[in-house]
Parts: structure tokens; C-alpha cells; sequence
């Protein structure tokens, strides 16, 4: 199990500054969309929604772009598959 806070600051590189996310309590079917409670920066307690974006079959580095590291990647696996 992963911190959702450190997920979404570390690797979707949202500025979650004076936030404290303290709860997840439903999760989209899709796993796109968390929603939650948590303490904003005046310190008060408040609703949260998540919005993450779905992964992008193409970018098989998983470094958010398409290039032609994907491409060499795709390349270098092509060829006959072994059942």
C-alpha cells in the first residue's frame, strides 16, 4: 500500500503544500477518481477529489511521454513470442 499524499505530490507532481490528506473513502470503479477527507492549510477539515489520469498504453517507460525510448523499447521486443 502506497501514502495517496506522497503518490500524487511524487509522481502526478501536485503541490499538495499545507494539506494533510487523512482519509480515502471511495475509489471510482475505474481507479481514476479518489475522494476523501483531509486538513486544508487554515487547518480546517475538508472534502478532497482526486483526479488521476489513466495510463497511457503507449508509454511503456511510464515517464508521462511517447517518444522514441517507447519506440525502441516496442522494437526491441518484436519478433516471435514463445507459448
Amino acid at each position: 500500500m502506497q501514502n495517496l499524499q506522497a503518490v500524487l505530490e511524487g509522481q502526478l507532481g501536485l503541490d499538495l503544500t499545507g494539506w494533510t490528506l487523512t482519509s480515502a473513502s471511495g475509489v471510482s470503479a475505474d481507479g481514476t477518481t479518489i475522494v476523501g477527507q483531509g486538513v486544508n492549510p487554515l487547518g480546517d477539515t475538508e472534502a478532497f477529489i482526486a483526479f488521476i489520469p489513466a495510463a497511457c498504453p503507449a508509454d511503456i517507460t511510464g515517464d508521462g511521454t511517447v517518444n522514441v525510448t517507447d519506440l525502441l523499447l516496442l522494437l526491441g521486443a518484436w519478433g516471435d513470442c514463445q507459448p
